[in-house]
């Protein structure tokens, strides 16, 4: 017979394992402690030092440290070094933000061979002539044509009687709404102006499908859902406005008897920007195991990305994925990372969000991270995303000068001490909520550890100060790991059904390797 806090205890373990699931979109440090380093982000020292290479600054730091120095002049300086750093390993332990709580690095440290540019981007706008030659590749050849929106003469006359069946039966609808009428009525309202609308539509509608090819133009977004012609109301005419600034082009074709789709959109607004092309071959996906193995899926991946002219990009990760919502799927996962002047983009989550008066924070990028994803199940390539594109402006620094490693690490452990309490284990930070209830179960946590497994140093977006069209490509320092919470019941890696739960990696902080402010990856600054 259980206890009657047992339940309490065992709901708390759950929410230990499962809410792991979401730290690949959620990293941590995004709600900073009131006592967080920022090192004046994005502000003057970070503008000073881009100016700073290397060579120089080695220099320099070797004729400083020939000179003595106040205490003040010390204080106020930072070391740099010439890249890159040389560590490959790093071990340390300490207490977090409280009793109980305990920070473990036992690490890989990655570092990039060769310069640590700066490098100013901007979005880059999707053209016609792209889609055009990624969707050559990924239709192999075969003929592009507008997707199929215009109904036969028959599909009118079969939708018009559906909906005149579904009028007929008001008794059903009325059941159905828990004896709402209004909503009903509404309800029926619409169907009978779809009817208007798909009668006027009959005479000129074709007797046969017909297909035209594709002019590669791009369509305001309701020009590929006719049915929001029918939108009567001013808040429905208000989001058909909202949406249209959203320019769409789609084309099909088949494929081995499959049909297969592209879909781009793009947004040019000050309030948030979208680039984004998709590729879909849903029927190609795989219903028992897949024999492909790993290897071949990331050789089968890279050779896509070339052919699309992605040969810049290098695969971040591999997953083997085992679906079966809402049907049986096997598949493989492939993440890539840009490279720009040799060095890659260390993959991060993906922005909360892009809309920042929506997000409360008027600083927050407003264009997501520049990502690019290829599924592949047994052998068939199923699905493409290509987001956010960028294009350089400049290389604002060639080789730039950056904080030494002891001195990161100095920064990443006041982090950690300052912001690593019980509560900041359940992640509720993560997704910007702060609440009683999470305290609560905080207090049940006997013990924490978070363990530091991969530090790398690799290029990390951020905004540029005072311009809402630009960002820049900076040398920033990455710390991942997993972690681990013990209470009276258990430790929090287990199920409700006593199974251990897969290790989930977090990012537990991202830190700009030149100026050792902390970059906030989730609002993009």
């Amino acid at each position: 017979k259980e206890r009657g806090g047992d339940m309490n205890h065992r709901k708390l373990l759950q929410k230990l394992a499962i809410i792991a699931a979401f730290s690949l979109m959620a990293s941590a440090c995004q709600a900073n402690p009131d006592a967080a380093v920022v090192a004046d982000k994005g502000g003057d020292l970070l503008e000073s030092r881009i100016q700073q290479n290397a060579e120089t600054s080695a220099a320099e730091s070797e004729s400083l440290s020939a000179e003595s120095f106040t205490s003040e002049s010390v204080e106020d300086r930072q070391r740099t070094v010439i890249n890159p750093v040389n560590v490959t390993h790093y071990e340390d332990v300490y207490p977090g933000a409280e009793d109980g709580v305990t920070i473990q690095i036992d690490a890989e440290v990655q570092i990039p061979e060769g310069k640590m540019p700066v490098i100013r981007v901007k979005p880059h706008e999707i053209t016609s002539d792209e889609v055009k030659t990624w969707t050559a590749v990924l239709f192999d050849g075969n003929t592009a044509y507008e997707p199929e929106i215009t109904m036969t003469k028959d599909e009118l006359e079969e939708v018009i009687l559906q909906l005149r069946q579904a009028i007929g039966k008001e008794d059903q609808l009325l059941e159905d709404w828990n004896g709402n009428q209004g909503e009903v009525d509404d309800i029926i309202a619409m169907w009978e102006r779809q009817i208007e609308y798909y009668e006027a539509q009959y005479e000129s509608a074709p007797d046969e499908k017909i297909r035209l090819e594709t002019d590669w133009t791009f369509h305001p977004y309701s020009y590929y859902e006719p049915a929001m012609a029918l939108y009567e109301n001013e808040e429905e005419k208000n989001e058909i406005e909202l949406l249209d600034k959203t320019m769409c082009l789609k084309a099909e074709t088949e494929l081995d008897g499959r049909t297969v789709s592209v879909s781009v959109s793009k947004r040019e607004e000050s309030d948030y920007i979208l680039q984004n092309f998709y590729f879909y071959d849903d029927a190609a996906y795989s219903s028992i195991p897949v024999k492909q193995t790993e290897e071949e899926a990331k050789l089968q991946a890279m050779e896509l990305a070339e052919h699309l002219g992605f040969g810049n990009w290098q695969i971040d990760s591999c997953t083997l994925v085992e679906s079966h919502f809402p049907d049986d799927k096997y598949y493989y996962v492939l993440d890539f990372i840009p490279c720009y002047e040799g060095v890659a983009v260390t993959r991060q989550a993906q922005l909360a969000g892009v809309n920042g008066e929506e997000m409360g924070d008027s600083y927050a990028a407003n264009y997501y991270y520049e990502t690019l994803r290829i599924e592949i199940s047994e052998n068939n390539i199923t699905y493409v995303r290509y987001m956010s594109p960028l294009e350089i402006i400049s290389i604002e620094n060639s080789d730039v000068a950056i904080l030494a490693f002891d001195e990161i690490m100095d920064i990443f452990k006041n982090q950690m001490q300052l912001e690593y309490t019980k509560y900041r284990f359940l992640h509720y930070a993560d997704f910007g909520q702060d609440n009683s209830a999470g305290k609560k179960e905080a207090d049940e946590i006997l013990s924490a550890e978070a363990t530091i497994l991969d530090i790398r140093l690799g290029l990390a977006r951020i905004r540029v100060k005072d311009n809402l069209e630009e960002y820049r490509l900076v040398p920033a320092w990455t710390f991942r790991g997993t972690e681990v919470c013990e209470t009276s019941f258990g430790q929090g890696n287990e199920y409700l059904d006593g199974t251990e739960a897969p290790a989930e990696v977090y990012t537990y902080a991202v830190i700009n390797a030149i100026d050792g402010s902390l970059i906030n990856v989730s609002r993009g600054y």
